[in-house]
């Protein structure tokens, strides 16, 4: 029967292969009714899905129970039974069929798509495989190539690269390259990451009409001349074939005089579950034959070994044999194919190896992979986990681990230490968190060791809380209202409180004595935000009225110590009066000339002013013309106190003036140089086609002496491959004034994709800060669906402690390919980064699999320090990039001094000292109700 295109519309390669099954002839077996390989090309465009009509029939003489038809890792390509037929079903013996209908969805652009089905028996394991390969390809352009012919060569010994030439009639920035081969007999290494099936929308620049290299290697599957078509697709739909034929002269197992019995070996076995065939390596000659040495590649799941001879070297005599033991221990479920190599004083002998690994009789299932909780700081939570042994044999957790963060905690009761579940028992696990102080999302992965097995279970834990800080910080939080006269109020002096918790405060107070008056009180403030205030003094008597602010709620914990602003004010009876007093100058920029305008009246009779005068002696700041002497009830004096900003300093400074009484102006203001720093491109990494990759963060950081503020909150410019969350401040935050040293925050997630490439956006942000009002982050990311794919692609872990660690971060590796790859250990260049994994990488990574590696950063020096972490896979080198800050205490900068506020009606940040106060909600009251109406 051949193939039949039910729908038009898209190219359509199919290269369906006979099932091949390395078992006794009575055991059942498909194979598909159309001739190996079974071609058809139809131009398309690349929007209409295609159709295939394929039947599989079963040449064997009992019937077979098809149970799975897998096309793990396969992209835009579906499979599905014919009405009447059914999977999992049975297929009759001695040529019943399986019809069945193979779409090709495109992927909306020119491309090539390859997917290998494998079909199971739940008892027999492996049936077999077959192929499909969808071509989308649009445009008049063709590729022109020669033939490519290899010599003669060994089954299973792959050959030299063959280097062949294509060009195009149009400019290329990807290309898609794919065999019709159904048995990874030929790889393309070049341009492409070498891989068996080719590559898929590998980037290259490649010009028009300039000819290009392509790189190919044949391995030989069998005795004799196997001839295949290479199809190429670019990107501009161009799009052609070049034939590639390989030939073996020797069989697999057949060397020169020295041979295998048998000459293939192909098993099956469960995961975790090793299993070993004897292999009888004989001289059938006449004379002697040295072995002297054997290998098996790849490396991974099979390993192999001689009964006598050591590493493979020794003597056979004529007409003698020993033996050689290959193993097959899979450490995950799938299809794994290699080559043992023995060589000898006669030539190479390779024996073509085929593995399958089926579901395990034991299998673990979680009730849930993805566990978020929160809750307030320093009460613990909890959440029941319950695992199952959805397998049909027993099931051994042989052990737990959970990465080093102290607030996560597991409860395993009678398996603590290890126990066995039957078919379909369950257990249930508790995982807790309980955080001692305010945190967001703080990340933990629980590890379930068993005989079939890793599983992880991803943790994360928001500890909640509020935390009131003056805004922006200072050391010395004192407000001087100076000399006034009694019973009249003073100025009133602005200051800002900020929540930087994530949690709204519950209702505070700020308390103050009776010579005080601060409005708005009480108050709350909502996470991430701020709320002014004003304060005045009224002394109601002559002599010191000092006091300080405190800062009152219903449930309070001070850290480092308790809250609370100084406030000095002096009555006296004195009738000149000074407005504004004090005076809050607040931040001035570098460069800038501020003026602030002091006026001076009297209460009572006239007075001549007679003096005034700075205490201290700062050259930024002076004193204007006066505009009268004689200050009357009717006609004040006015004159400016001027700061000319020339470099960074403290204004704590007191105007004295004199008019028969003399008077003390407390003067604060700070005199600043703003900076700004964000990152100029945040490279995402690699991802799987069809993922959701996790949200990382951003941060645009105040990082010179004065703050920042943000008018609007950062966008994205197009906002079509990747979204923003807004951490510091929350969306509802903006407009927002970042100070100095700390940071705007937002988290950068790349959207999943459906089609192969590289996607860019810029984040845009928006300040104040003078000549860069705009600026931008470009943002970028890949998504593959062949090899293997990283992220993120580098890490900046911040300034850290001498002798301190930083936090964990976790670097994810997905194996984005159909077939599995092999990993080497990770490999960190420099030794301030610390592999702090839980368990090292795998040696093999199947197909959707995930691997991770945590790292820290415990800096022995100040300074900046970097690093690199290398792990070396069968698909490419794969690293990430690392950065930090070591931290001495010669590096901290010193405390700063007085009181930045601003009398003024601007959107200048009133400065104030970093005194935290953690307020933990009324919810541990809820909490303990709950309990004790549970007890009643």
């Amino acid at each position: 029967m051949g193939s039949r295109l039910v729908a038009s519309g898209v190219v359509v390669t199919a290269a369906l292969g006979a099932f091949v099954l390395a078992k006794p002839i009575t055991i059942p077996q498909l194979e598909v009714l159309t001739p190996t390989p079974a071609v058809v090309v139809i131009p398309t465009s690349p929007s209409t899905p295609m159709t295939l009509d394929e039947t599989l029939a079963n040449s064997g003489s009992d019937p077979v129970v098809v149970d799975t038809l897998d096309g793990a890792g396969c992209i835009d390509v579906t499979a599905t039974p014919k009405a009447g037929s059914t999977i999992p079903g049975t297929v009759a013996a001695n040529g019943g069929l399986l019809p069945l209908t193979i779409q090709c969805n495109p992927p909306g652009s020119p491309t090539l798509r390859k997917c290998r089905w494998t079909a199971r028996d739940p008892m027999l394991g492996v049936l077999g495989h077959f192929t499909t390969l969808c071509e989308v390809a649009t445009g008049s352009a063709t590729i022109s190539g020669s033939t490519i012919t290899f010599p003669t060569g060994t089954v299973g010994v792959e050959s030299a690269p063959i280097i062949t030439s294509f060009a195009s009639q149009d400019a290329l920035t990807k290309i898609s390259v794919y065999a019709e081969d159904n048995d990874d007999v030929f790889k393309i290494s070049s341009p492409c990451p070498t891989k068996s099936d080719g590559c898929t929308d590998a980037a290259v620049a490649i010009m028009a009409n300039v000819t290009t290299g392509l790189a190919v290697t044949c391995t030989p599957n069998k005795v004799g001349t196997i001839t295949r078509n290479l199809r190429l697709v670019g990107d501009t739909g161009a799009h052609g074939t070049i034939a590639v034929t390989c030939s073996a002269g020797s069989a697999s197992g057949s060397g020169s005089g020295l041979e295998a019995i048998p000459n293939a070996v192909a098993t099956t076995t469960s995961p975790m579950v090793p299993v070993s065939t004897i292999i009888q390596i004989a001289n059938p000659t006449a004379t002697n034959i040295s072995l002297t040495g054997f290998s098996v590649l790849p490396t991974g799941d099979w390993t192999g070994a001689f009964a006598t001879c050591t590493n493979g070297s020794c003597a056979l005599g004529a007409g003698q044999s020993t033996t050689f033991t290959v193993t097959y221990a899979p450490q995950a479920t799938g299809s794994d194919a290699a080559v043992a190599t023995i060589t000898s004083s006669v030539g190479p002998l390779a024996i073509a190896l085929t593995g399958d690994a089926t579901a395990i009789a034991g299998q673990l299932a979680v009730s849930e992979t993805d566990v978020v909780l929160s809750t307030p700081v320093g009460i613990p939570t909890s959440h029941a986990l319950t695992l199952t042994n959805v397998g049909t044999g027993p099931l051994t957790i042989t052990g737990h681990a959970m990465d080093p963060e102290p607030a996560w905690t597991s409860t395993w009761a009678a398996c603590d230490s290890g126990c066995t579940l039957a078919p379909n028992a369950t257990l249930t696990v508790d995982v807790s968190f309980a955080a001692a102080t305010i945190v967001d999302a703080v990340p933990s992965h629980l590890q379930i060791m068993t005989d079939a097995g890793t599983t992880t279970v991803n943790l994360t834990g928001t500890a909640l809380g509020a935390t009131v800080d003056l805004f922006p910080g200072d050391t010395v939080p004192t407000i001087l209202f100076g000399d006034l006269p009694v019973g009249v109020a003073s100025t009133a002096v602005t200051f800002q409180l900020r929540n930087n918790g994530n949690l709204a405060t519950p209702q505070l107070n700020l308390i103050a004595p009776a010579a005080y008056l601060v409005t708005p009180t009480p108050f709350t403030i909502d996470p991430h935000a701020t709320a002014s205030f004003t304060i005045t003094c009224t002394p109601p008597t002559l002599g010191v009225h000092d006091a300080s602010l405190q800062l009152m709620g219903p449930v309070t914990s001070t850290t480092p110590k308790p809250f609370a602003i100084a406030l000095k004010c002096r009555g006296t009876d004195t009738q000149l009066i000074a407005s504004p007093s004090p005076l809050q100058l607040g931040e001035i920029r570098v460069g800038a000339t501020v003026s602030r305008q002091v006026t001076l009246s009297t209460v009572g009779q006239p007075l001549d002013l007679s003096a005034r005068s700075l205490t201290g002696v700062n050259p930024q700041l002076a004193l204007g013309a006066v505009d009268t002497l004689q200050i009357t009830a009717g006609t004040p004096a006015h004159f400016d106190v001027v700061v000319t900003a020339t470099a960074d300093d403290d204004l704590a400074d007191t105007l004295t003036v004199t008019a028969r009484d003399t008077l003390a102006i407390a003067i604060t203001g700070k005199i600043v140089t703003p900076k700004i720093d964000y990152p100029r491109l945040v490279d995402l990494g690699t991802y799987c086609i069809a993922r959701a990759p996790a949200s990382a963060p951003v941060a645009f950081q105040a990082s010179g002496t004065g703050s920042i503020t943000m008018a609007t909150a950062p966008v994205l410019e197009t906002g079509t491959a990747f979204a923003l969350g807004y951490t510091t401040p929350p969306m509802t935050g903006y407009p927002y004034t970042v100070p100095a040293g700390e940071s705007a925050i937002v988290g950068l997630r790349a959207l999943g994709q459906s089609v192969v490439g590289d996607h860019g956006d810029r984040i845009v942000w928006t300040s104040d800060m003078p000549g860069q009002e705009t600026t931008y982050t470009d943002v970028k990311a890949r998504f593959v669906d062949v090899g293997a794919a990283i992220t993120p692609q580098s890490i900046t872990f911040g300034n850290v402690a001498l002798k301190q660690r930083s936090a964990t971060h976790r670097i994810t590796i997905e194996n984005c390919d159909a077939a599995a790859i092999t990993l080497a250990s990770a490999a960190i260049n420099n030794a301030v980064f610390v592999d702090v994994s839980a368990a090292p990488l795998p040696a093999m990574l199947q197909p959707g699999e995930t691997a991770t590696i945590d790292v820290v950063f415990a800096p022995a020096r100040a300074g900046v320090e970097i690093g690199v972490v290398t792990v070396e896979a069968s698909s490419g080198t794969l690293h990430v990039d690392l950065g930090g800050m070591g931290i001495g205490a010669s590096d901290a900068s010193g405390p700063s001094t007085g009181f930045y506020a601003c009398d003024c009606q601007t959107t200048d940040p009133v400065a104030g000292a970093p005194i935290v106060l953690a307020l933990v909600v009324v919810a541990r009251r809820r909490r303990r109700r709950t309990v004790a109406e549970v007890e009643r």
